[in-house]
């Protein structure tokens, strides 16, 4: 007997990338998520991290925010988060 479970997904595209001498990860959401856009920076040490000013790029900082943290985002829509994206000033991207 199967047991009746859902499969969470997450669609999206991720391409390495250096921004302003930082390298980092721009993760690109598609479907349920479409419209969110995420980038990942990743430092050397905690000087450098402490030492990072964020490029006008960054639209909001969602360093410790844990409802878009590891798997969190998992089944769940763009639509559906919209009130917690925008306590920090975050709003879709579209074409």
């Amino acid at each position: 007997m199967l047991e009746n479970t859902s499969i969470w997904k997450v669609e999206k595209e991720s391409y390495a990338v250096i921004i302003n001498g930082y390298g980092a990860e721009l993760v690109v959401f598609r479907g349920k998520l479409g419209g969110l856009v995420v980038i990942d920076f990743e430092f050397v040490s905690e000087q450098a991290k402490n030492a990072f000013t964020a490029s006008a790029i960054c639209l909001a900082d969602a360093t410790q925010v844990i409802f878009i943290a590891g798997g969190k985002l998992a089944d769940k829509s763009y639509i559906g988060k919209v009130v917690e994206f925008a306590r920090y000033r975050y709003t879709a991207l579209t074409k």
